[in-house]
C-alpha cells in the first residue's frame, strides 16, 4: 500500500462560486454566517457522495478522499491498494497515479485547480487525514475507513498497543546512491566485509525476468541503534535503487523482552507494506550485572516470535524482512530462524574499529560538531589490540561532548549546571512527600509519583537558571481497584507539588460526573470551565472519570470531555488533572477522545494490597486511635485477609476500615457485658483476637445464566 497527502488550491472563480453566498445586501452578519454554513454543508454532502462513488469505481486499487478545506487550500489523501506485483512503477513512483486520481475526483466536484503538490506519507499520517477528513465530516467514519481499507489492526480501533515506526523515503527514482558510494558507505559504517560483497550482488540484477519477489532476507547483527538504522538504510537504497522495492517506506517492528501484540496485528502490518521492507528490532534490556547479562533468557515471548514469523513467511515475496539483532543475542536469532525455516537469510555484521580507526571515527564525530579533538576523547581506543564498537565509541563520545559542552564551549555553565545537578537529586521536600513514602505498598505508583515529581522539579530548575527547559503538562492517570488509596496519594501528590513550588496553591478539588454534567444542552461545557478556574494552581481529581461516558455521540458527557481536553491545555503549566477509576474502565475512557490520551504525561497504577500490606493497614488504623493489638490478632486475621485478596474488588483499605470498626464494636460489647469497675485505660485501648471472631469476607459476584430456585 502506498499513502499519498496532495494540496492544491482552488482558482477565484471556482471558490467564489462555491463558497462565497449571493445576495447578502441587506443582511446582517448572522444570516450571511449561515448562508456560509448552508454552503458548506452542501460541500460535505457532496464531498461524502463523492467519495463513495469512487470507491465503487476504484475500490480494489484506490481510495481518495477530501481531508480538509482553509479557504481556497484543499488537502487530499489517495491510498493506493494492491500487492507489490501490481504496483506499477515509473518515473514518479506513483505520484503520477495519485495525482490523476486526485485530479478526477476534484473534476468529479467541479473544482478547476492549480497545480498539485504530491508527497508520499507514512502510515500514521494517513490516519491522521482520514480521522481529520471524518472530523470535517468528508467521510462517513473514521473507524469504518480504517476497516474498509484492511488498517484497523495497524492504526484503527484494534491496534491499542501496537507500535511502530516509519522511514519515507522522498528520493526520486534514478536519483538514488550509486552503487560506489553505497560501498564506501559499507566501510564507514563498519561492515565491509558482509555488507559490501551483498551490495555487488544486488547490482548484478535478475538473471531473468520473473515475477518480483525476494531471494533472500537478512539479518543485522548490531549493538548501536544508530549504526543499525544506517546498515538497513544502505540496503535499502541499494535494493530500490535496483527495482527490488517497490514503495519508499521503511516500517520499523520494536520488541523487547517479553512484548508483542496479537497475529492479527503483524499480519496486517506486513499486508499494509506490500512492496517495502519491515525491520524488526529486538532490543534486549539492559543487564545489572554482568551476571545479569544471560542470553538465553533475554528472549521475546516465543508466541509473539511464531506470530511475527508467520507474517514474515506468508509474505515473503511481498514484504522484505530485515532482523535487527543485538550482536550478543545467539539464542534470539536461533528462536527466530527456527519459526522462519524455508526463507533464506543473509547475515550483515557490526566489525569492531581498532586503534587508528576507532580513533578516526572519534575525530569524524567531533568534526560533525565542530569541536577540535582532544587526548580525553581518546580514552576508550586505549588498547591498540582491544576493538571498540560504534556504541562504545557513540557512548563515549556523548560523555566527552557533555563535559567539553560544560566547561570549554560554554565555561558560564560549568558550574550553574552542576548545581542544577545537584538540586534535581535532592529529595522532594515537605511533609507530604515524608507521608507518601510511609504509606504501606503501592510501591509502583510511589516511583511514577517520585519521577514525575522529580522531573517538574528538573524543568524549573532549568527555568529559573534561564537554561531550557520542556513545557511538561502535569496531568495523570490514576488506574486501581476502590480502596487501594487514589484518593489519598492525589491529595499528597498536590501538596508535594505545593511544597516544592511547582504548583501555587496545591489544594485537591475532587469532582464526578454529577458535578461537571448540567440538565441542558449548553449547560456543561460552562460548568467544566468553572471547575477548571476553581483548581487553578491545584490538582482536579476526576474520579470513576469513565462515567463520562455515555456511548451517545454529541451527549453531555461527549460534550464534557471535549472541554476538559481543551481546558487542559489551556492550563497546563499551574495545574494537574488526574482521571481516576477501574483499570480495564479508564483505558475505554482514554479511546473515547483523540486528544486525550495524549495529554496525559504520567499513568500511575495501583495494585491491590496483599495479606500482610492489609495487616500493616489494620496495624497504622489502630495506632492512629491510639489503641493496640495483642500479638494473637495477627494469626486470627490474616487468614481473613488471605481470603479477601482472593475475591475482585474485596475493597483494599475499605475491606480493613471495616474490619477495624467491627472489631471496635465488638471490643465494646465485650466491655460493657463485663465487670465495668474492673475495666482499666489499657482494656479501652487494646483489642484481643477475640474481638476479630465471626469476620467475613467479601462475596465475590456470581452471575447466574438461566432459571435458579
Amino acid at each position: 500500500m502506498r499513502f499519498f497527502e496532495i494540496t492544491t488550491k482552488m482558482d477565484a472563480k471556482t471558490f467564489r462560486r462555491m463558497f462565497v453566498p449571493e445576495n447578502t445586501e441587506g443582511k446582517d452578519e448572522f444570516e450571511k454566517d449561515d448562508e456560509s454554513r448552508k454552503l458548506e454543508e452542501r460541500l460535505e454532502r457532496a464531498v461524502v457522495a463523492q467519495t463513495d462513488q469512487f470507491w465503487k469505481k476504484f475500490g480494489e486499487k484506490s481510495f481518495v478522499f477530501l481531508v480538509s478545506r482553509r479557504k481556497e487550500k484543499l488537502t487530499l489523501g489517495v491510498v493506493l491498494l494492491g500487492a507489490a506485483g501490481e504496483l506499477k512503477l515509473g518515473a514518479s513512483d506513483g505520484i503520477a497515479e495519485a495525482e490523476a486520481l486526485a485530479g478526477k475526483y476534484l473534476a468529479a466536484l467541479n473544482m478547476r485547480h492549480s497545480k498539485l503538490k504530491t508527497e508520499e506519507t507514512s502510515i500514521k499520517n494517513a490516519g491522521k487525514l482520514i480521522h481529520c477528513a471524518y472530523a470535517n465530516d468528508y467521510l462517513r467514519d473514521d473507524d469504518d475507513t480504517y476497516e474498509l481499507l484492511g488498517l484497523e489492526c495497524v492504526i484503527g480501533n484494534r491496534s491499542r498497543g501496537f507500535s511502530f515506526d516509519e522511514y519515507i523515503d522522498i528520493t526520486p527514482r534514478g536519483e538514488h546512491a550509486s552503487k560506489e558510494s553505497l560501498c564506501k558507505a559499507s566501510r564507514e559504517i563498519f561492515c565491509e566485509t558482509s555488507l559490501r560483497p551483498e551490495i555487488e550482488r544486488i547490482y548484478q540484477g535478475a538473471a531473468r525476468r520473473v515475477t518480483k519477489g525476494h531471494p533472500v532476507h537478512y539479518v543485522v547483527r548490531c549493538d548501536s541503534p544508530k549504526l543499525s538504522m544506517k546498515i538497513v538504510e544502505t540496503l535499502f537504497d541499494a535494493l530500490r535503487a535496483n527495482g527490488r522495492l517497490q514503495n519508499g517506506r521503511i516500517s520499523f517492528l520494536k520488541l523487547s523482552e517479553g512484548s508483542g501484540r496479537s497475529s492479527e496485528n503483524y499480519d496486517q502490518f506486513y499486508r499494509v507494506n506490500f512492496g517495502g521492507l519491515v525491520a524488526v528490532g529486538y532490543a534486549k534490556k539492559t543487564a545489572v550485572s554482568d551476571e545479569d547479562d544471560d542470553d538465553d533468557m533475554a528472549t521475546p515471548g516465543i508466541a509473539y516470535v511464531d506470530d511475527i514469523c508467520k507474517a514474515a513467511k506468508k509474505y515473503r515475496n511481498e514484504v522484505l524482512t530485515v532482523l535487527c539483532l543485538p550482536r550478543s543475542s545467539d539464542a534470539v536469532q536461533e528462536m527466530f530462524l527456527e519459526h522462519l525455516d524455508g526463507l533464506a537469510f543473509i547475515p550483515i555484521q557490526e566489525e569492531p574499529l581498532f586503534g587508528e580507526a576507532a580513533k578516526e571515527y572519534l575525530r569524524g564525530a567531533a568534526k560533525a560538531v565542530n569541536i577540535a579533538p582532544n587526548r580525553s576523547l581518546y580514552a576508550c581506543v586505549k588498547d591498540a589490540e582491544k576493538g571498540c564498537l560504534a556504541a562504545d565509541l557513540d557512548a563515549n563520545f556523548d560523555r566527552w561532548f557533555t563535559k567539553t559542552l560544560k566547561d570549554k564551549v560554554y565555561p558560564q555553565y560549568g558550574e550553574l549546571a552542576r548545581d542544577a545537578y545537584l538540586s534535581i537529586k535532592q529529595k522532594p521536600k515537605g511533609s507530604g512527600f515524608s507521608e507518601l513514602d510511609s504509606m504501606t505498598g503501592l510501591d509502583e505508583a510511589k516511583t511514577v509519583i517520585k519521577k514525575a515529581v522529580n522531573y517538574y522539579k528538573a524543568q524549573k530548575i532549568f527555568r529559573d537558571r534561564g537554561m531550557r527547559s520542556d513545557d511538561a503538562a502535569m496531568h495523570m492517570i490514576f488506574t486501581g481497584n476502590p480502596g487501594s488509596a487514589k484518593t489519598t496519594v492525589a491529595r499528597l501528590f498536590a501538596r508535594i507539588m505545593k511544597e516544592n513550588g511547582l504548583l501555587s496553591r496545591g489544594d485537591l478539588v475532587e469532582v464526578g460526573r454529577s458535578d461537571l454534567v448540567g440538565r441542558y444542552v449548553g449547560w456543561t461545557a460552562k460548568i467544566v470551565r468553572t471547575k477548571f478556574r476553581e483548581a487553578r494552581g491545584s490538582v482536579l481529581f476526576i474520579d470513576e472519570a469513565y462515567s463520562l461516558v455515555d456511548d451517545r455521540p454529541g451527549s453531555f458527557g461527549d460534550e464534557a470531555i471535549n472541554t476538559i481536553v481543551q481546558e487542559m491545555e489551556n492550563n497546563r503549566k499551574d495545574m494537574a488533572v488526574i482521571f481516576a477509576g477501574y483499570p480495564d474502565k479508564m483505558e475505554h475512557f482514554l479511546d473515547t477522545n483523540p486528544g486525550l490520551r495524549s495529554r496525559i504525561a504520567y499513568h500511575v497504577p495501583f495494585a491491590d494490597y496483599s495479606p500482610d500490606e492489609l495487616y500493616e493497614i489494620l496495624e497504622f488504623m489502630v495506632r492512629e486511635k491510639e489503641m493496640s493489638l495483642t500479638p494473637g490478632v495477627r494469626e486470627r486475621v490474616l487468614p481473613v485477609f488471605e481470603s479477601a485478596v482472593r475475591n475482585n474488588d474485596f475493597g483494599n483499605g475499605r475491606f480493613v476500615r471495616n474490619i477495624f470498626e467491627k472489631a471496635k464494636m465488638n471490643q465494646a460489647d465485650r466491655l460493657v457485658t463485663s465487670d465495668t469497675a474492673e475495666v482499666t485505660d489499657d482494656d479501652v485501648r487494646t483489642l484481643l483476637p477475640c474481638d476479630f471472631e465471626q469476620l467475613s469476607t467479601p462475596k465475590p459476584s456470581i452471575v447466574t445464566i438461566g432459571f435458579a430456585a
